[in-house]
């Protein structure tokens, strides 16, 4: 029990104790991101179709994710950080400012999705980085730890909070709560200490790309897990920010409900963190590549709802077309037998 609880020792440390709190108030926040951007486009009359365009403006800088390493490498890491978080705060508070329109330009959500989508990826690279830079020796691991259990405890906060804040003051409110947190982020990081990388790499940042890229390819497992763990990112793309709000939104809980089964990825990962402190496999790589198919489950329950509705609903369709039918094979008769008086009997 004292392995999983001495990452949490590094909190009386006052020199890296602002990155952990940080990191609790920044995944508090990104776990607010999602729900505020769905239920914001959808408040003001938009349908899949725009919710899918906003969702991948947001989503497409994750490509440059490489790059965001790069700039981690070039610049005081606190301070990429720091300019990623404020990149942010200003991106989500004038989402927060445009859900608060009638109907905002489909092209302003756009821009602004994207540009809290390139904070991200500026972020996610350097806050590995920073690590090596304010630890050393196996306060390092401790470090990293950490950072995964700050981030799932901050992530179960800010889905909750943010089916809240939806339901009872509205997306509006949600955007700039997570505006407003990356800018508490930002404080918090101001107090860090990096130093400037000693050796001088302006002007190699495409050759580091090529050598990275060639060591990346010479790995088949690496690149294989890659393309496999890219796909799912890809599915729970689809699922956590477009099917499932829409599938909540139409009769299912609405945001609330939806904070609150976003909420559950989040828990898992702690209870996860619990389970791998002490569970060695025998075949590591193997054991990686299938536990992240139980993603799928939710899917497929969503699919299954859907598929059942849509089999009620055709039922349903073809008992009234058959009534109707009925019906009027029941006045022809009585039309070509007025002696009869009455409709004639089933």
């Amino acid at each position: 029990m004292s392995g999983f609880l001495s990452p949490f020792s590094l909190f009386k440390d006052r020199t890296v104790a602002p990155l952990f709190i940080s990191r609790v108030v920044s995944s508090t926040s990104v776990g607010m991101g999602p729900v505020a951007l769905a239920w914001g486009v959808m408040s003001m009359g938009y349908g899949a179709r725009e919710l899918s365009v906003v969702v991948a403006c947001n989503t497409f800088p994750a490509l440059l994710i490489l790059c965001g390493g790069i700039i981690g490498d070039r610049f005081r890491r606190h301070h990429v950080l720091m300019g990623a978080e404020l990149l942010a705060c200003l991106a989500w508070l004038a989402l927060g400012l445009s859900f608060t329109m009638d109907r905002a330009p489909l092209p302003l959500l756009c821009v602004l999705a994207a540009l809290g989508g390139l904070a991200t990826a500026i972020f996610l690279p350097t806050i590995r980085g920073i690590i090596a830079d304010l630890l050393t020796g196996g306060k390092r691991a401790a470090g990293n730890a950490l950072i995964s259990q700050t981030q799932s405890a901050g992530l179960l906060v800010g889905f909750v909070s943010s089916g809240a804040v939806v339901t009872l003051l509205g997306p509006a409110w949600a955007a700039g709560g997570r505006g407003a947190f990356c800018g508490v982020s930002a404080v918090l990081l101001s107090r860090l200490a990096t130093h400037r990388p000693v050796r001088s790499v302006r002007g190699n940042a495409l050759r580091e790309l090529l050598e990275g890229w060639r060591e990346f390819k010479s790995r088949p497992w690496v690149w294989i897990m890659t393309l496999h763990y890219t796909a799912i990112t890809m599915a729970m793309v689809c699922f956590m920010k477009i099917a499932g709000p829409l599938y909540t939104e139409n009769g299912h809980g609405g945001a609330w409900a939806w904070g609150i089964i976003s909420a559950a990825q989040p828990l898992g990962g702690l209870a996860g963190a619990l389970i791998g402190a002490r569970w060695r496999p025998a075949h590591l790589i193997c054991t990686a590549a299938l536990l992240p198919a139980s993603v799928s489950l939710p899917m497929l329950l969503i699919g299954r709802g859907r598929r059942m509705a849509a089999h009620r609903y055709g039922l349903s369709r073809s008992r009234r077309l058959a009534g109707h039918l009925l019906r009027f094979l029941d006045d022809r008769t009585a039309r070509q037998d007025p002696a009869r008086g009455t409709r004639p009997s089933q």
